[in-house]
């Protein structure tokens, strides 16, 4: 029809992976202020292995083992750990984060500092490098990790010099009412710790048949103040 221009199209040829945007102009410029139209794509990777033969390992045909980092010790020790993974016939390796994780919770994806790695490897980045490097040449076997920037532990270093990245009352004051909450609930939790709560029947440790009282102070004495 007269207004069909499903017809139209291009030919993009891409040589590098990764997610991209793209916009484009009709009037002859390249300002983003008079953009036309815009999208996004993503280019997957092409996996060639690093020992010469310019092999290509198909997407479909990897076969990844996740391991915790946390758990494997010095760099060191990483090659006998993970020699298992190489004989059971694995050909790809999911790291989870290597960067210094909060000292209270270990959690493997409460990164404190983005930029160091794990004491625990008592290594360097470059140690690391290496080692992933000979795994790949002389298991061909290729890794992947966790980049983690969607959250990151109370303390993490980037939060302090940016503290614009996280959720906040001033980039989002619509969460006041879950900051009340969650202050609340963490008031209560010391309270409750330190004996202040027995007078309301609520000891430090807390049974189930204990939920009913704790229900009613907290709705019916400190939600409504």
């Amino acid at each position: 029809g007269k207004y069909d221009d499903s017809d139209r199209y291009t030919n993009l040829s891409c040589f590098k992976s990764g997610s991209f945007h793209y916009y484009f102009t009709i009037d002859g410029t390249t300002s983003k202020d008079n953009l036309n139209g815009q999208g996004y794509f993503h280019v997957e990777p092409y996996l060639i292995w690093p020992d010469g033969s310019s092999e290509v390992l198909e997407q479909e045909c990897i076969a990844c083992q996740t391991v915790l980092s946390k758990s494997l010790g010095p760099l060191s020790e990483w090659t006998s750990r993970l020699e298992v993974t190489h004989h059971s016939g694995y050909n790809m390796i999911h790291f989870t984060p290597v960067q210094i994780l909060n000292c209270i919770s270990n959690s493997s994806y409460s990164v404190s500092d983005h930029h160091k790695l794990n004491p625990l490897f008592q290594g360097t980045y470059e140690e690391l490098k290496l080692l992933i490097d000979n795994m790949a040449k002389q298991w061909r076997i290729l890794s992947i990790t966790d980049l983690v920037y969607n959250h990151a532990a109370n303390g993490c270093e980037l939060l302090k010099q940016h503290p614009e990245a996280a959720y906040n009352l001033i980039n989002s004051p619509h969460l006041k009412p879950a900051v009340l909450l969650d202050s609340i609930l963490m008031q209560f939790n010391c309270d409750a710790n330190e004996g202040k709560l027995l007078s309301k029947g609520i000891p430090a440790e807390i049974q189930e048949h204990h939920l009913q009282l704790i229900r009613h102070y907290l709705l019916d004495e400190k939600l409504i103040e």
